[in-house]
């Protein structure tokens, strides 16, 4: 069926890049999608993240996360060709690599995870001493004793995929509602699911949630419980000589994301400070701070500006993926923390075939909804 003012065969509730791109393939299934969003779609960490196209620490995580990026990022190309010639606009997506320096012998041990899995993943990686690593970006600290260098990792400019996509959809016959929140939902078996809202209930055959941060919240106005809470992160923006700094620089937490006009993001914090909009001294404190520990010649940077976003975070780092037990016609594609515009295009596609009943090319059973979660130090999540 059509979408209409009362339904349609999928609802989206989350206007994210996950829910956006999920909606095109579905849209391009020939189903009748709605998408219900709370605020306005693609503004909040959709948005605000820095478009690393490489997982953080992955050697860290479950193998099952490498095996979902490299899908992911086997779409990329494709899809950013879609979208720019649906909608016009550029994505920019493009290879910078990656670099990861190295203060001393311990960190060589912290990292001695990383060549071995990028040689059973696939991802081609060097190890440099620190003169190799000045050489390949001159403002590193003369601190860097040494460096691992992933030449062939991506980036994406997020503000300009969100637009993308959302106009793709909408050019697809994707229906936007807006400013709508979800109060309830009522399960009808094979029937559908109906959403309920302040404005109305509105039907669907199935239903996937999809609003990042916000999905635990919704999950107990379904009856069940999704632990999903917000991470906050904060970014600076800063503006420097086109080329001063080419390849992305990781180190602990915190990274620099170097634009093709001369703009370098600085992220990110990482907080369990609830849904707290606001920016801080002790954030730009600390970004400063890691902005001239890892490239000191970056110290005379314009700062354009700072901002905040909220990454989705899980017990175990890892999202929810699937249909939810006992919840006829419900399904979930949530808590991607840190890596949500990474797995977005495969986490779209395998949504996608999920809800069409087809079979999924990945093994999503590390992110099924009820799987038992160990808890994420990082995070804070109770053990």
């Amino acid at each position: 069926m059509a979408a209409t003012a009362r339904g349609a065969d999928v609802l989206i509730v989350g206007g994210g890049i996950i829910g956006t791109l999920t909606a095109i393939a579905l849209a391009g299934r020939g189903v009748a999608v709605r998408v219900i969003e709370r605020g306005e779609p693609m503004r909040e960490s959709s948005w605000a993240g820095a478009g690393i196209l490489s997982p953080i620490y992955p050697w860290k995580y479950p193998d099952a996360l490498s095996h979902l990026v490299n899908r992911s990022l086997a779409l990329y190309p494709a899809l950013v060709a879609e979208l720019r010639g649906a909608s016009g606009v550029d994505p920019q997506y493009r290879v910078s690599g990656l670099i990861i320096p190295v203060y001393s012998a311990a960190e060589w041990a912290e990292l001695a995870g990383a060549l071995p899995w990028s040689q059973r993943f696939g991802w081609p990686a060097r190890r440099l001493d620190g003169d190799q690593a000045r050489q390949v970006e001159p403002c590193l600290s003369e601190r860097v004793v040494g460096a691992i260098d992933w030449p062939q990792v991506g980036q994406i400019r997020n503000p300009r995929l969100a637009a993308a996509a959302r106009a793709t959809a909408e050019a697809r016959g994707v229906v936007f509602d807006t400013g709508r929140e979800v109060t309830g939902f009522a399960f009808q078996g094979d029937n559908g699911v109906t959403v309920r809202t302040a404005s109305g209930d509105l039907h669907g055959s199935r239903v996937l949630l999809a609003a990042g941060s916000w999905t635990g919240g919704l999950a107990e106005r379904a009856g069940f419980t999704l632990p999903v809470a917000p991470v906050k992160g904060q970014i600076l923006l800063l503006k420097t000589a086109p080329g001063t700094l080419t390849r992305i620089v990781k180190h602990d937490q915190a990274y620099l994301v170097p634009r093709a006009d001369g703009h370098v993001l600085v992220g990110a914090t990482m907080e369990m400070a609830g849904f707290d909009r606001r920016t801080t001294l002790e954030a730009l404190h600390f970004l400063s701070g890691a902005l001239l520990d890892m490239a000191p010649g970056l110290a005379d940077a314009e700062v354009v500006r700072h901002w905040m976003g909220f990454r989705p975070g899980t017990p175990d780092g890892l999202p929810y993926l699937g249909p939810v037990p006992g919840r006829p016609g419900l399904f979930v594609a949530a808590g991607h923390y840190r890596n949500g515009v990474i797995l977005a295009p495969a986490t779209a596609d395998a949504m996608a075939r999920m809800l069409c009943g087809e079979a999924c090319p990945v093994d999503l059973s590390a992110f099924a909804p009820e799987r038992p979660a160990l808890a994420h130090a990082a995070l804070g999540f109770p053990a």
